[in-house]
C-alpha cells in the first residue's frame, strides 16, 4: 500500500510540475505532450482503483480526489476539491484525523480509521494510509488512499456481539460446558465444568485432554464415537455416556452431547451430570425386577396398558391362563383376542372408564392360544401422569370359565325341567309376563295333561312315569312350531306358549299332537300315551293368566270327554 501511494505521489508531483512548466516554457507544444502522458499514466491507474485517492494541502483542504469518490459517496470530484477535509470528519474522530496529518507531515506514513459524515448525515466508516507529499523536496501536502470499511465494521461489530453473546452463554450456562481441539486438548471449559471436575480453568485449559478425564474402561469406546465423528460430523452419534473422574477421583457418570463447530476443527461438548439419575434408574430397575417376581409368581393375569390399548407388560401367569408367552402380547392391542360377542361393549367400557378416571370390574371372553375362548373375570384401574392426564391401566385377570360354566348350568336347571330338560313353571311365567307386554299379538296357549299318570306310578312305578313323562314332553316338543315355548308346569301338566298365532295355528299344532301320540303308542305300546288337550286365543292384549285359566278348563273338558275310556286303557296295561 505504501509503494502505490509513493508511486502516486510521484505521479501528483510530476503532473503539477509539468503543470506549471507548460505555463513557462514557449515551446508549449512539447510540453503539452509531456503533461498529457502523465496525465493519462496517472488516470488509467487512479480510475481503475476501486478506492479514493486523494490529496489535501498543508492546510486539510482537498486538492484532488479521484472519480471513485463519487460511486463511494455520491459526490462528484469537483464538488469535494477546496473543501477542508475536516467538515465531513466526525467529530469525536477530529483528534485522531489531525493526530495523523501531524505525523504524516513528520514523513511517517501511517493508516488509521475514522468516520466520515456525509452533509445528509450519513456515517461511513472508512480506512486511510496516507504519506507525506512533497514538491521540490519541499512539503506541500498530504496524499493517500481511502477505502470504504463500512460493511466490515458492521460485520465486525456483529461478530463481537456473536461473540460476547455466546461467551456470556458459554459461561452461565447451567451445563458443563468445554471445547476441544482436534487432538481432544481443552482449550476452554467453563464454570460448571469446574465444579463437576473439581479443576479450576487454569489447571485445565490447554493443558488437560478429554481422555485424562474418562475411565479406561470407557475410553476405547468414545474413542470411536469421536474418531467416527471427525470422519462423518453430521451423521455420527452426538450423544453418548461415559463415565468421568474428577479430581479426587470419584467416579461420575457424564451424558455427553457433542457437535463440530462448523469451518472449525474445535468441537463443543456439554458433560452433563447424570450420577444420580443412574442410581435412581438402578434403584428403579432393582424395585422392578422385584415388582416383577411377585407378579410373575401370581395366579391372576397382571397387565399394564397404554393409553392406546396395547399391552406395555404382561406377567407369566398369562402362558397358564391364556397359553401365550408374555413377550407374544406385549406390544399387541388389548382388544386383538376379545370375543366378537364382547368386543363393541369392552371398548364402550374402556373408553368410559378412562374418561371418568375411575376402576371397572368386567367379564368377558377372551381367546386361548388353541383357538378356544374362556372367560375372565378383569379388574381395570387407570394410572395418571403428574398433571392427572390418564396414560394408562394396571389390569388383573383371573380365569372364571369353571365359574361361568357352574353359573350358566344353574341358571340352566333353574329354568329348565330336570327330568325332561324343557322349561319350567318358572321360565313359564317370566315368558308369559313379557309376551303380555309385547306386540307377538294373537297369542295362543295350549295346556296338556299326561292322562293316568298316578295309575301308572302306583302300578308300575315312578320310573315307568317318569319314562312316560319323558316321551310326552318329547311328542309335545315336536308338534309345535320352533318358535313356540313349551314347559313341564306340574307333575303331569305340560303348557305351550304360541306367539304371532293365527287362527290356524293353534287347530293345525293340537293336530299334528294327537297324531304324534298315534304314532309313539304304536311304535311304544307298551306305554300307552293319552294327553288331554286344551287351548284358547287372545287376538289383543291382555291378561295372559287368564288366558292360561280358559286354556286349563278346555283341556279338563277333553279329559273328561273320553276320561273313562282311558281308565280303562291304562288298567288294562297294569
Amino acid at each position: 500500500m505504501n509503494h502505490l501511494i509513493s508511486k502516486i505521489s510521484g505521479i501528483l508531483v510530476k503532473v503539477m510540475a509539468l503543470r506549471e512548466k507548460a505555463q513557462k516554457n514557449s515551446d508549449a507544444k512539447l510540453e503539452q505532450n509531456d503533461q498529457d502522458k502523465s496525465e493519462v499514466e496517472y488516470r488509467i491507474l487512479v480510475e481503475n482503483l476501486g478506492d479514493v485517492i486523494f490529496s489535501l494541502d498543508l492546510q486539510g483542504f482537498i486538492t484532488y480526489i479521484s472519480p471513485v469518490a463519487e460511486k463511494m459517496f455520491l459526490h462528484k470530484p469537483e464538488e469535494l476539491i477546496g473543501e477542508n477535509i475536516l467538515r465531513y470528519v466526525h467529530p469525536e474522530d477530529t483528534p485522531i484525523v489531525l493526530g495523523s496529518i501531524q505525523r504524516v507531515l513528520v514523513k511517517k506514513p501511517e493508516s488509521i480509521e475514522f468516520r466520515l459524515v456525509d452533509l445528509d448525515g450519513t456515517t461511513y466508516y472508512v480506512q486511510t494510509s496516507c504519506r507525506a507529499l512533497l514538491k521540490d523536496n519541499k512539503l506541500v501536502g498530504v496524499t493517500g488512499i481511502l477505502s470504504d470499511i463500512t460493511e466490515r465494521k458492521r460485520i465486525e461489530k456483529e461478530l463481537r456481539e456473536s461473540e460476547s453473546k455466546y461467551r456470556t452463554l458459554f459461561e452461565t450456562t447451567g451445563c458443563p460446558t468445554v471445547i476441544f481441539e482436534e487432538d481432544l486438548k481443552l482449550s476452554m471449559i467453563n464454570h460448571e465444568f469446574e465444579k463437576v471436575s473439581g479443576y479450576t480453568k487454569d489447571e485445565v485449559e490447554n493443558k488437560k485432554s478429554v481422555q485424562d478425564f474418562i475411565v479406561d474402561e470407557d475410553k476405547e469406546r468414545v474413542f470411536k464415537y469421536n474418531d467416527r465423528q471427525k470422519m462423518h460430523p453430521d451423521d455420527s452419534k452426538r450423544n453418548y455416556e461415559f463415565k468421568m473422574n474428577n479430581k479426587h477421583m470419584d467416579v461420575i457418570n457424564i451424558l455427553a452431547t457433542v457437535s463440530t463447530i462448523p469451518g472449525a476443527k474445535k468441537r463443543v461438548g456439554t458433560f452433563l451430570d447424570i450420577t444420580d439419575r443412574k442410581l435412581m434408574e438402578k434403584a428403579l430397575q432393582e424395585k422392578e425386577l422385584f415388582l416383577r417376581q411377585i407378579t410373575d409368581n401370581m395366579l391372576d393375569i397382571i397387565a399394564r396398558i397404554k393409553a392406546d390399548g396395547f399391552f406395555e407388560y404382561i406377567g407369566s401367569s398369562v402362558r397358564n391362563i391364556l397359553g401365550y408367552e408374555p413377550g407374544k402380547l406385549e406390544g399387541s392391542s388389548l382388544f386383538d383376542l376379545i370375543h366378537p360377542e364382547d368386543l363393541q361393549r369392552v371398548k364402550r367400557i374402556y373408553q368410559t372408564t378412562a374418561a371418568n378416571k375411575n376402576s371397572v370390574t368386567i367379564e368377558v371372553r377372551y381367546k386361548h392360544a388353541n383357538g378356544y375362548y374362556i372367560w375372565l373375570e378383569a379388574f381395570g384401574k387407570v394410572i395418571e401422569d403428574a398433571n392427572g392426564c390418564p396414560i394408562g391401566a394396571i389390569i388383573s385377570a383371573r380365569d372364571i370359565t369353571a365359574r361361568k360354566e357352574m353359573e350358566e348350568r344353574l341358571k340352566y336347571l333353574s329354568l329348565h325341567d330336570g327330568l325332561t330338560g324343557i322349561y319350567n313353571r318358572i321360565y313359564f311365567e317370566q315368558e308369559m309376563l313379557r309376551l303380555q307386554n309385547g306386540r307377538d299379538y294373537p297369542i295362543g296357549m295350549v295346556v296338556c295333561d299326561v292322562d293316568g299318570l298316578k295309575i301308572i306310578n302306583d302300578s308300575l312305578g315312578h320310573k315307568f312315569g317318569d319314562i312316560l313323562l319323558k316321551e310326552a314332553a318329547e311328542v309335545i316338543k315336536k308338534s309345535f312350531r320352533k318358535s313356540d315355548m313349551v314347559a313341564r308346569i306340574g307333575g303331569d301338566e305340560f303348557a305351550v306358549l304360541l306367539p304371532g298365532c293365527d287362527s290356524d295355528v293353534i287347530p293345525n299344532s293340537c293336530r299334528r299332537l294327537k297324531e304324534n301320540i298315534v304314532v309313539c303308542n304304536s311304535e311304544n305300546p307298551q306305554l300307552n300315551l293319552n294327553i288331554s288337550v286344551g287351548y284358547a286365543v287372545m287376538e289383543t292384549p291382555g291378561d295372559l293368566v287368564q288366558l292360561f285359566t280358559e286354556a286349563d278348563k278346555n283341556m279338563y273338558k277333553d279329559k273328561f270327554l273320553h276320561g273313562e275310556s282311558i281308565l280303562n286303557n291304562h288298567c288294562s296295561s297294569a
